[in-house]
């Protein structure tokens, strides 16, 4: 507070008991004294030689004193907030300086990163180029290899062919019983269903085998036993690797058993074939249930695959050997429509 306070000696006034001056009244004795302000006075009174003046002087010393103390102490803080100012300056420069380096340090990674990933693009690049090579390469000498194997194929067809045709002129020639052979197929589409004919020797003669496949003629009853009524030998068909279809065979059988009756089913060719006999990873009705089925049913049994083509023309050829009924009556055709060989209407019919 010594800022705002202020000491005042007492005026003196004329000596005790003294009269006052007459031209000093009561109101210039109030003139005197100091206005009303806002600062904090203290007025110091007493007598003469008791050392007031010494006593202010010695609070104003003090004051000075005390201000000097604060005026070196604030200098010390500037000092010390100088020194913290350039210690912070410092330490940021240095934090600059340290992410200056780190950026660099970045960018140059950086750059090498993309470097590296140019230069392995580039490889990948040059590597998909030599494959792309190499499989055309190898796209190449695979159709070079297929070429050979197709003209190798032609060729032993061919050869094939001519040893067929030597083989069927033998067994003509040769032939002095009743036997069955497979001379060549054609296909025909009609009424949804497939007709494969295959022209066969029976006695020296030909005659034509009709294969029907009846597939969606469970959806016609009608149709189903009409076309059981008009068959002389029967293929009943399922896949190795389904026990459903095996299951499904069951109702078409029972129905070829009511059309034709015992007596008449005892004399007609009856074969279970289980197709797909090559898929052993997907098997799901072994043989021996396959034979089993067949040997309840009172027929016979044989596995197929028409995928590898084993025992494809097996299966007709035996179809045909459990004909007991060989008296097949053959219609000969005009000799302008033969063209070298005699064709017979058919009257053999598998369904």
């Amino acid at each position: 507070m010594s800022s705002n306070v202020k000491t005042m000696d007492a005026p003196h006034g004329p000596p005790h008991g003294a009269p006052p001056p007459a031209a000093e009244t009561q109101s210039g004795w109030r003139s005197r004294m100091p206005e009303q302000s806002n600062d904090y006075r203290v007025v110091v009174f007493g007598a003469g030689g008791v050392g007031k003046s010494s006593l202010v002087l010695r609070k104003k010393k003090k004051e000075e004193e005390e201000e000097e103390e604060e005026e070196e102490e604030e200098e010390e803080e500037e000092e010390e907030e100088k020194k913290k100012k350039k210690k912070k300056e410092e330490e940021e420069e240095e934090e600059e300086e340290e992410k200056k380096k780190k950026e660099e340090e970045e960018e140059e990674e950086e750059e090498e990163e993309e470097e590296e990933e140019e230069e392995e693009k580039k490889e990948e690049e040059e590597e998909e180029k030599k494959e792309e090579e190499e499989e055309e390469e190898e796209e190449e000498e695979e159709e070079e290899e297929e070429e050979e194997e197709e003209e190798e194929e032609e060729e032993e067809e061919e050869e094939e062919e001519e040893e067929e045709g030597r083989r069927e002129e033998e067994e003509r020639e040769v032939c002095s019983f009743c036997s069955c052979y497979l001379v060549k197929t054609r296909f025909q589409f009609e009424y949804n269903n497939w007709y494969s004919y295959h022209v066969i020797s029976c006695n020296k003669n030909i005659c034509t085998l009709q294969i029907t496949d009846t597939t969606g003629s469970h959806q016609f009853p009608a149709m189903q036993r009409l076309s059981i009524s008009k068959g002389h030998a029967f293929i009943l068909v399922y896949s190795c690797t389904s026990r459903q279809s095996l299951e499904e065979l069951r109702p078409i059988w029972e129905v070829i058993r009511e059309t034709k009756g015992p007596n008449e089913l005892q004399s007609i060719p009856v074969m279970l074939v289980g197709n797909k006999c090559d898929e052993n990873e997907n098997r799901e009705v072994p043989a021996t249930e396959g034979e089993a089925e067949a040997q309840r049913w009172g027929c016979h049994f044989m596995e197929t695959s028409a995928k590898t083509n084993h025992n494809v023309k097996e299966l007709f050829q035996e179809l045909l050997n459990l004909e007991k009924n060989r008296n097949i009556s053959l219609q000969l055709e005009k000799k302008s429509q033969l063209k070298g060989t005699k064709k017979i209407r058919e009257k053999c019919s598998i369904m």
